[in-house]
């Protein structure tokens, strides 16, 4: 399980552990990635119009529970901690003062996996032991799988450049955040799981090149972030624009083949 948490393309610890669950039950979890696509200037816009905006905040996607229930890939039910129920799998929130390998989670309202008797945590990815959970609140999400549910490839990559063409491609302007160094990761940590997700579908050379790309510009950014480095990004992010809209390009010159 602690493999599938690694794996998991979430932003949320619910995100990730319900992504974990579907991998574990052979659940197609493209079907909930189909709605993944945000425009690159969009994303940039909302962290830069909203200085309190963040990786753990952030609400521009709709989250991955929301689409599963939608679409009864998954079921949920808010429950009291001490209640007895017959749900497959459990999320119990923890309370302010836990702490995984002494780190604090991104969220306030961070959760755990529990089932069959143990309990697993995402940040960092770990089986926590049984003497860490007097941290537990009163709270958990009762969670029940459908393991039948079967996804259509061939409509999700429909549904998927359907939305991508629904959205006309703009220059992004990176001057809001260019040299706001928390606010500029999150904004593209988000943006890399966004298209990664999307190349779960579309297995594009060229977005898994602006996948790589951006894993290398956070990274660098996260390490001036650490060395208090006042460093400007702009013309690193004005590559990734680049790069972004050479595989929309090519996903719609594409189509248009395909339709001749």
């Amino acid at each position: 399980m602690i493999e599938r948490i690694r794996r998991a393309l979430g932003i949320s610890c619910v995100e990730i552990y319900l992504l974990a669950l579907f991998e574990r039950h052979n659940v197609d979890r493209n079907e909930v990635f189909t709605e993944s696509y945000i425009p690159l200037h969009r994303l940039i816009s909302d962290f830069t119009e909203n200085v309190q905006t963040n990786f753990a905040s952030y609400a521009g996607l709709e989250r991955v529970q929301s689409i599963a229930a939608r679409k009864k890939m998954a079921e949920f039910s808010n429950l009291p901690c001490k209640k007895n129920t017959a749900f497959q799998y459990y999320m119990y929130r923890v309370k302010p003062e836990y702490k995984n390998a002494g780190l604090r989670p991104w969220r306030d309202d961070h959760f755990l996996l529990g089932y069959e008797g143990e309990f697993y945590d995402c940040y960092p990815p770990s089986k926590v032991l049984i003497k860490d959970i007097d941290a537990l609140s009163d709270f958990k999400i009762g969670v029940r799988i459908s393991s039948d549910f079967k996804g259509d490839p061939a409509e999700q990559y429909r549904k998927l450049k359907e939305s991508i063409a629904g959205v006309p491609y703009r220059e992004t302007d990176v001057g809001g955040i260019g040299n706001d160094l928390r606010r500029l990761r999150d904004a593209l940590l988000i943006f890399k799981i966004s298209r990664q997700r999307i190349n779960c579908i579309l297995q594009s050379k060229s977005l898994n090149d602006l996948i790589c790309e951006t894993g290398k510009i956070t990274g660098i950014i996260e390490a001036s972030r650490l060395r208090h480095r006042k460093t400007d990004f702009k013309t690193a992010v004005e590559k990734l624009c680049i790069l972004e809209k050479q595989w929309i390009e090519e996903l719609m010159s594409k189509e248009k083949n395909e339709k001749v």
